[in-house]
């Protein structure tokens, strides 16, 4: 029994903007410009008026963190990977590795150390590499 109870995920699957920005590590005001912006939109609940308020699912934090990482990094180009990071939305629910991302925008997920030596090797136009949790 102890097995099964291990199994079963804890993780709350909503989380409110202060619960984004804690876990993401980026500030209140980055949140909301990348959603105004945007850069990002909670999946789960957009705000709609006044008093209402955006609802994120768990891979909303994992791309805002992995936003935040880039950006304090000092890359520039948020909105091309937040739209590439959208579109692996599925890929991303479930993975722990590194996003390998370039400088035209373009993100690599890869999940063995080999594969990251592999980009490094061989790429001509990498910008940042960042961990993924």
């Amino acid at each position: 029994m102890v097995g099964l109870l291990e199994r079963i995920d804890t993780r709350p699957t909503e989380y409110s903007t202060q619960e984004l920005i804690e876990r993401a590590g980026i500030s209140y005001r980055q949140a909301d410009y990348w959603c105004r912006s945007g850069i990002i939109s909670p999946s789960i609940r957009n705000c709609d008026g006044s008093g209402t308020q955006r609802v994120w699912s768990a891979v909303d934090v994992k791309i805002a963190s992995l936003l935040g990482q880039l950006s304090a990094a000092g890359y520039t180009r948020l909105r091309d990977v937040g739209v590439e990071l959208d579109s692996l939305r599925d890929s991303l629910a479930d993975f722990v590795g590194w996003a390998v991302v370039s400088t035209d925008g373009s993100v690599h997920l890869v999940d063995r150390c080999e594969d990251v030596a592999a980009f490094v090797a061989v790429a001509t136009a990498l910008a940042h590499i960042v961990p993924v949790q």
